[in-house]
């Protein structure tokens, strides 16, 4: 199961102390587990169909 973690951040008084910047972007490493999970699974799948099919000759 994939969960989602949402961080809310207080505001700040403006001309605060800086820090670091902002994390706006969608989590890289996750989506790019997930893509290659799903070709690993597309691609079982296919030998899997490709292996138990049946030939009729006659």
């Amino acid at each position: 199961m994939i969960t989602w973690a949402v961080r809310m951040l207080a505001p700040q008084a403006a001309g605060g102390s800086g820090g670091g910047l902002p994390v706006t972007g969608a989590p890289a490493g996750l989506l790019g587990a997930a893509g290659a999970a799903l070709l690993l699974l597309g691609g079982t799948g296919y030998l899997v169909a490709r292996r138990r099919r049946t030939r009729f000759l006659a």
